[in-house]
């Protein structure tokens, strides 16, 4: 990304977007822009002796990015001057060396701009830390960012301190609580679709309903894929509930293979919007849930019934709705303003026995076929807002998940990633 100062990148920009996309002319219009010193901002106008504490506040907090090469007004924590600092082939060296004191290991990402006048800016990005608390070696405070410009980092209190040593579990906690509310809300549609479908067969039986009806209870007999990606602690919502139709909309705008993907007229719930399809005539199931916490849930049936009534499942079509939420995903915390760890998973149930599943083929031809040996399956996703903002670092997340899938299911996976390119190709997802 190469920028003037007239669209110079903000704050949001260099907290999600890939740290490596940024030029020295981007920072120079960044520093100009005066962007205030704050919980995820801070600036220094050479490497500073103390940098392993800077990593351990940031991942004891938000997280966030320090630019080595901007001065700063200490009493307003405004940039002052943008010059960069020499090149030195050291500095990485030194960078690391501060990272290695910090315990455990902070999550962070270390990028120096190309070179002006033998000048640069060093980036470093440095990712909420999910294994807090963080210490700095032969030290016991425990240090935190705070809003305060006269006092940025500061000693963390008592209930902040205990906070920091419940937050694995809290947020483990939180990010069960998502998924065991987007069951509910799932379960709800679905036993209004089912009585829908229940009221139709009576009518059916009595001679004044013609059209056809699913034979079973709705969610039933079909292979059911689950899609869900949440940051790492979901703990409040990034922007007010009103902005989420908004910000959806965006989305839609921005990534035009979303059009059709992303919620569009979804009812409001608690926390958030849904988007539920059931047809009563043939079964399908389709609910796709957004919080405002970040958290994003996506089912649909997979499985696809042919005219012998044998149940097949298209690894292809799995990866497609994969790769959507994938950049679903990336959209959404983009403009929400969320950077940090992603978790989420991919899980199907419901696999009729015998369920054959397909691989993704150069031409899109099935051509080998397995046949499940379980009813379901689940599959890990861990990943950070910078490998979803990077296209290079999305297709390789997708590619390992893919590569997992077709383990799985004692399927060869291609040779290589071309055939994957393919079909992102023809999907329309690159």
């Amino acid at each position: 990304m190469s920028q003037s100062s007239a669209s110079a990148p903000t704050l949001t920009d260099l907290l999600s977007k890939p740290i490596e996309s940024f030029s020295f002319a981007d920072i120079q219009a960044f520093a100009q822009s005066l962007e205030p010193e704050g919980v995820q901002l801070d600036y220094k106008e050479a490497l500073p002796r103390n940098l392993a504490k800077q990593f351990q506040a940031f991942s004891n907090t938000r997280g966030g990015l320090t630019i080595i090469g901007v001065k700063e007004n200490e009493q307003k924590g405004l940039p002052e001057s943008w010059d960069g600092v020499p090149n030195d082939a050291k500095l990485l060296d030194i960078v690391y060396q501060q990272v290695a004191r910090v315990q455990p290991l902070p999550n962070c990402k270390v990028v120096i701009t190309n070179e002006v006048a033998g000048k640069i800016f060093l980036l470093i990005r440095t990712y909420e830390g999910n294994a807090t608390p963080y210490y700095v070696e032969n030290n016991g405070n425990l240090f935190i960012r705070t809003g305060n410009i006269s006092d940025l980092i500061t000693v963390a209190s008592p209930e902040m301190a205990e906070l920091l040593y419940e937050k694995r579990s809290r947020a483990a906690s939180a990010r069960e609580q998502n998924t065991k509310r987007a069951e509910e809300i799932y379960g709800a549609y679905l036993k209004r679709s089912e009585q829908d479908r229940l009221n139709k067969t009576a009518l059916k039986k009595g001679g004044t309903y013609t059209e056809p009806l699913y034979e079973h209870p709705m969610g039933t007999n079909m292979g059911i894929c689950r899609i869900v990606l949440q940051p790492y602690f979901p703990r409040k919502d990034f922007r007010p509930l009103t902005e989420l139709p908004g910000i959806l909309h965006e989305v839609r705008t921005a990534t035009p293979p979303l059009n059709d993907f992303v919620i569009l007229n979804g009812d409001r719930i608690q926390f958030g919007l849904v988007q539920a399809d059931m047809n009563t005539r043939n079964g399908a199931v389709h609910c796709q849930q957004m919080y405002g916490n970040g958290y994003l849930f996506h089912l649909t049936d997979q499985v696809r019934i042919n005219r012998e009534g044998v149940h097949q499942l298209s690894i292809g079509h799995l990866a497609h709705n994969l790769y959507r939420m994938l950049l679903l995903a990336n959209d959404f915390y983009r403009i929400s303003g969320y950077q940090g760890k992603v978790l989420g998973f991919v899980r199907l149930d419901n696999l009729i026995d015998p369920t054959y599943v397909f691989p993704i083929s150069a031409d899109r031809i099935f051509f080998e076929e397995r046949p499940c040996l379980l009813p379901s399956y689940i599959w890990e996703i861990q990943t950070d807002t910078s490998m979803l903002a990077s296209p290079e670092g999305r297709r390789e997340l997708f590619y390992g998940v893919l590569r997992e899938i077709y383990w799985s299911f004692d399927l060869e996976p291609p040779a290589d990633n071309a055939v994957y390119e393919r079909f992102l190709d023809q999907v329309k997802l690159q």
